[in-house]
């Protein structure tokens, strides 16, 4: 069925939700972007733009970044790109002393600047603007103007070979990937059109993008989550993308009753995907789905704790999963959260 067509229906019957509380954090704000784990430090970004490190061991918190764009784990480093001021950027490792590395980038017909993206065989990341992309040559930086510009706020920006995936998550309003020829500077959406609205794959209209990492068997191409559950309806796609080709890896299976929150069963909604060793790891609701050498199993979230301020689980699956914003639910129901899953790097 035409998902368009079923929203409509579903509008009959559905009345908006009461949300019963909020994620509230001092350091973080109202939620937690993204983050990055190791055995000894976990490192997250919150709406306020600053980023919070917390020592495993000790619960210790501190504030070692602010004004931040984007974070951006990476063999072994944690590279954070911030605003320091309106002409200019600065790019550092968060996991080492080195002095930040300094960008102007006035009077350069930039854009925006969207995040960061690994770059190969260099020292530093290289920077993805609305109209640029920025790549570190010594002590240099060459420029590559886009033949399109980008839209704003991209929720995963990952490079596989010569081509840069970018991704958006809007929610009901789809979002969809773009491929942007890191050589040329071309841009163009990665779908799949189907004989009706919504029935393609990575359809920007209705299909958010909620992950993305490179291949780890098919370096030229990446893997890419795709989700939603809004009024009723819910699904989750795992694809592997080469080039402009799509093909389906994984989608999440729809239980035999519906849970409380669907009209009528509906598959299992993907909320996150998180590249994790040997896989990855999709998040859902209340359960989440691992992937181990292509072999995929589904398991319920483990129990949270409260440590140092954040909701947080033990390790589980090389992966720890922490409440990363607030609510879905009612009075009538029980509150459901958006959850991080942060793999557990070296």
């Amino acid at each position: 069925m035409v998902r368009s067509l079923v929203l409509a229906l579903i509008l009959l019957f559905v009345t908006p939700a009461e949300a019963q509380e909020q994620f509230r954090d001092p350091d973080l704000g109202d939620g937690i972007v993204e983050g990055s784990a190791t055995r000894e430090n976990i490192w997250l970004l919150g709406q306020t733009r600053k980023v919070v490190r917390f020592e495993r061991m000790t619960g210790r918190r501190d504030v070692v970044a602010e004004n931040v764009i984007d974070i951006l784990a990476d063999e072994g480093r944690l590279w954070v790109i911030s605003q320091a001021n309106e002409q200019s950027v600065e790019v550092r490792d968060l996991r080492r002393t080195d002095p930040p590395v300094t960008l102007s980038l006035a009077k350069s017909g930039h854009g925006e600047v969207l995040g960061l993206f690994a770059a190969l065989d260099a020292s530093s990341p290289s920077i993805l603007t609305q109209r640029q992309v920025l790549t570190p040559d010594g002590v240099r930086w060459r420029r590559q103007g886009l033949a399109g510009a980008l839209d704003a706020h991209p929720s995963v920006i990952v490079l596989a070979g010569q081509t840069l995936y970018v991704g958006y998550s809007r929610g009901e309003w789809g979002g969809g990937l773009r491929a942007v020829d890191v050589a040329t500077g071309t841009v163009g959406f990665v779908t799949e059109q189907g004989a009706q609205s919504c029935d393609g794959r990575l359809s920007p209209e209705c299909d958010p993008v909620v992950g993305a990492f490179v291949d780890p068997i098919e370096p030229d191409c990446a893997i890419v989550g795709s989700g939603l559950a809004h009024l009723g309806i819910s699904f989750g796609d795992v694809y592997r993308v080469c080039g402009a080709m799509i093909r389906t890896t994984f989608s999440t299976p729809t239980p035999s009753q519906r849970d409380g929150w669907m009209i009528a069963p509906q598959p299992w909604p993907l909320h996150g995907l998180y590249r994790a060793p040997g896989g990855w790891v999709g998040v859902s609701r209340d359960r989440y789905f691992r992937s181990v050498n292509g072999r995929v199993s589904e398991r319920a979230l483990p129990r949270f704790s409260q440590w140092s301020g954040l909701s947080i689980s033990e390790e589980q699956d090389d992966v720890l999963f922490i409440v990363s914003a607030c609510c879905w639910g009612s009075v009538d129901n029980p509150t459901l959260h958006r959850v991080l899953a942060l793999p557990i790097d070296p």
